[in-house]
Parts: C-alpha cells; sequence; structure tokens
C-alpha cells in the first residue's frame, strides 16, 4: 500500500491541536503548520512554479525553513537545500546542476498571513502518482570524495520514519530537537519522523549551545554526533536525564564513550547510515551494558542489508534513493540483482547485527601493507583522553604512504603523542602506528562527518611546515 502523500496533512486530521514546531516562543500546533504549509503552497504556484519542478534553498534551520520546506513539498516541488557554509558561488553551480528553477530566499514565508482564504484551498493537492515523483535532492557530504546529488522519493523518507520510529519508539506528545541541518539527510529525516509520529520539532536558536537548547526546551529525542555526546557528558550530564532517546551516529563512536554513556543511565540508540537510504540503515533498541563495547547494530529494515563475499555491504529496500543525479541524467550504480553497494566495509554477528569496520576507498598502502585507516582511529578512541581521531595517508619517499592522525582531546589537556604511540604499540603492528599525531583543526567546525580529502591536505601541509622548521 502506498504511504500517504503529506504526513503533515495526516498529523494535523488526526491531532490538529497538539504542538508540532516550536522555535523559542512561536509554537505551532499540526492544525496550524498544515495551512501555513498549504499556504506557501499557493504562493509558491502563484510565482509560477509547477509539481515536479525542482526548487533550491540555502537558509539556516529555523521554523520558518521547515515551514518553506513543507510548504514545497505541499505544492508538489522536489526541494534542494544546500550548505550555507559553501561558497555562493559553489551552491549557485549545484543548484544549477540539479536542475533547479530558482533559489528560495525564505521570503516566501513573510507574506502567508496575506493570502486569503480562497488562495489557500484552491489547488494544492499533489497530483495522482506523486509518491514516486522525486521530493528531495540531497548533497552528499563528500567525506570521501566528492558531492553527489542523491534524489528521494517522497516514500523513501516515509517508510525511513516509520521504521525509525518503531525501532526508537517516537509517539505524539513526544519532541525532538533540531540540532541537524536540514542540508543534511539526518535533519530532513527529524522532520519525517515527527510528522509521521505527530511528534513536536523544536527548533533551537542558531547560536543556542546545544547544552542550553536542552535544558530550556527538554527534548525527549535527540540527534547526536559522538563529540556532542562527549562535552554533554563532560559539562553536565543531569541535563539528559528527561531524555528518552538519543540517536547516536556520524561517524565511529569510542567504545570508552559508549560504556560511560550507558553507566550514566543515558538512553543511546547506535546508528548507522548514508544519504542514499533516506538516512539510517541499522539502528539498535536503546543498548545495555550487556551491549558493549561493540554492539553493531540490526538493519532498520529487515533484510534491507547483506555484506558480500568480500566484506562490503549492499542495501536494498524502500528507503533506498532513485539515484544521482549526473549529466547523463540520473543513475543509481547496483548490482546485477538491484543491490546498491554502500563502499563501506563489514560483517554480521550471530545476532544479525551490522557491525561496520570502515570504507574501501579510505584502504591505502604503506610498503606493501594494506592500511585501514579505521582500524587505527577505533583503537585511538579507546586509549584514556582521547575524544576523537582521523587518520589520513601522507606521501613518503620509502613507503609510498604512512599513516598521520588527528587527536581531538578529551580534555584541556594536549595528547602526549610518544604516550599515544606507546600505547598503540601493544595492539597494532609497526607500520600501522602513526608517524604524527596532530591537534585536531579548529577549522573543521562541526561538521556531521570530517572531510578526509581535507584532512589529508591539512596534514600534508603541517608535516611539510614541521620539516621545513626541523
Amino acid at each position: 500500500m502506498a504511504p500517504p502523500l503529506c504526513p503533515v496533512a495526516r498529523s494535523a486530521k488526526r491531532w490538529p491541536n497538539a504542538a508540532a514546531l516550536r522555535e523559542g516562543e512561536r509554537r505551532w500546533s499540526w492544525a496550524g503548520m498544515d495551512e501555513a504549509a498549504m499556504r506557501i503552497a499557493v504562493a509558491l504556484r502563484e510565482r509560477g512554479l509547477r509539481p515536479g519542478d525542482r526548487v533550491a534553498f540555502s537558509l539556516p534551520a529555523e521554523a520558518d525553513t521547515v515551514l518553506l520546506f513543507w510548504g514545497c513539498l505541499r505544492a508538489g516541488l522536489a526541494v534542494c537545500p544546500l550548505n550555507m557554509r559553501v561558497p555562493a558561488e559553489r551552491r549557485a553551480e549545484w543548484a544549477q546542476a540539479a536542475g533547479c528553477k530558482t533559489l528560495l530566499t525564505g521570503a516566501e514565508t513573510e507574506h502567508v498571513s496575506t493570502l486569503g482564504q480562497a488562495a489557500f484551498t484552491e489547488g494544492t493537492d499533489e497530483p495522482p502518482g506523486a509518491g514516486d515523483r522525486p521530493a528531495t535532492i540531497v548533497y552528499t557530504s563528500g567525506s570521501s570524495g566528492a558531492p553527489k546529488a542523491a534524489i528521494h522519493q517522497f516514500a523513501n523518507h516515509v517508510y525511513s520514519a516509520r521504521a525509525s520510529n518503531e525501532r526508537v519508539p517516537l509517539r505524539q506528545g513526544d519532541s525532538w530537537l533540531l540540532s541537524l541541518p536540514l542540508y543534511h539527510v539526518s535533519g530532513i529525516a527529524v522532520l519525517f519522523r515527527c510528522a509521521e509520529a505527530g511528534a513536536e520539532t523544536i527548533v533551537p536558536a542558531q547560536d543556542m549551545p546545544l547544552l542550553e537548547a536542552i535544558a530550556k526546551y527538554r527534548p525527549t529525542h535527540l540527534s547526536l554526533v559522538p563529540t556532542q555526546l562527549q562535552r554533554l557528558l563532560d559539562e553536565d550530564p543531569a541535563v539528559l536525564a528527561h531524555v528518552k532517546a538519543v540517536l547516536l551516529g556520524g561517524g565511529p563512536i569510542p567504545p570508552r564513550l559508549l560504556e560511560r554513556a550507558v553507566a550514566e543511565g543515558v538512553p543511546v540508540h547506535i546508528t548507522y547510515g548514508m544519504t542514499e537510504t533516506a538516512s539510517q540503515i541499522a539502528t539498535t533498541p536503546r543498548l545495555a551494558p550487556a551491549d558493549l563495547p561493540d554492539p553493531g547494530a540490526p538493519p532498520l529494515i529487515p533484510g534491507s542489508a547483506r555484506v558480500t563475499v568480500d566484506g562490503e555491504i549492499e542495501v536494498n529496500g524502500p528507503t533506498l534513493f532513485m539515484g544521482y543525479l549526473t549529466n547523463n541524467g540520473m543513475e543509481r550504480p547496483e548490482t546485477d540483482a538491484g543491490w546498491f553497494p554502500t563502499g563501506d566495509l563489514g560483517h554480521f554477528d550471530e545476532r544479525g547485527w551490522l557491525h561496520v569496520s570502515g570504507r574501501r576507498d579510505n584502504l591505502f598502502i604503506s610498503g606493501g601493507e594494506n592500511i585501514q585507516p579505521e582500524e587505527i582511529e577505533a583503537e585511538l578512541s579507546r586509549l584514556q583522553g582521547v575524544a576523537e581521531a582521523l587518520v589520513v595517508p601522507v606521501e613518503d619517499e620509502t613507503f609510498g604512504a604512512r599513516p598521520a592522525a588527528f587527536v581531538r582531546a578529551s580534555g584541556s589537556q594536549p595528547l602526549d603523542g610518544d604516550a599515544l604511540s606507546a600505547a598503540l604499540a601493544t595492539r597494532l603492528p609497526k607500520y600501522k602506528i602513526p608517524i604524527a599525531f596532530l591537534p585536531w583543526p579548529s577549522e573543521a567546525g562541526e561538521g556531521l562527518k570530517p572531510s578526509r580529502r581535507q584532512f589529508a591536505q591539512w596534514a600534508g601541509k603541517r608535516l611539510a611546515h614541521r620539516a621545513r622548521i626541523e
């Protein structure tokens, strides 16, 4: 059975007066948010946009942006949210490459209250078959290569939200803090989960620290990356006392962090996913001490993931995207049987939980030996004082390449490279021990997935500079 085309409309009918969206003192019920989205849809139609057209926006994660997002989908448009941190010229190139007819600025939300009731009710239903049309165009993070424009159907997001809400229970009356940008599929996923469940989306001010936002709004659900959870536990773990679920993902998770979070009673759910699957691939129920230290995660939808004989994870199912936009049209790399190769390596344990060991394209060769950076990162993350680690290859005249590590300290004291090297020597062969331990670059920001290409460039420059000084 095809999913309903607009979960906002469904929630507006089921829970018209329930809380749907909040930003500071501004609040919308589900009926109010659906009405605002409908009015925006009419305004967009009056601008000449038609169902099937593609539109881009580059806006902060604010309540007006959420309304604009739903209004675009109500108008039958495909939405392409662009990363605000990317230079404007590059954003324009991405919008053009995605076939967008216009770049929305947010002004569409400023005049919705002036539209008449006749305009509100006229011609705003999605066309027949709209569940199969493109709904979003999301650029991948580009963490291990050039960003790609991934197209999702409306149904991809709906099925992902439904499966997620079963694994990480979300119900009417709950609330999810939108702490992720809407140009990431993980941010969009929060909107769909809340719309499917009738839960409230809370949008904090852009400059509000995460700890302050949690204390102010007291959300029941959070999406965090490991460094965010580490900071919360260091600053004030009591702020998480009322939280029902923390969805933790976006990269490797230090076992020490998991152990601490579970011991503190934090309701952690580990998740592994990618843009191409409308967010999640595998997600755990709430973790228990018996699941540690390396829990893995069961597939979100049974039978939607498999591991090939050479260790690559492949995915399929109703959350899988339509394809990438290319110069030759839309393309989706897949096997003859219709499975999508993720490029990630992994295995299933005896429980059927999926474990991810790294990306195939991150592997490099040093002196004839294969090095998987994620293996070294995992060992570093187990060490006292290490909050995050990322390993990249740097050129070497003798070995071709050698590993170098960026390390983020969990405290205020800098880490001792010699001590880290000595600790790794008890767990790794010599050729896998990084030749340098570099402090985490301040210019890296707080992105969900660090760009390995960028980190490799930084490592090359810093080691070259160090060599000149020496």
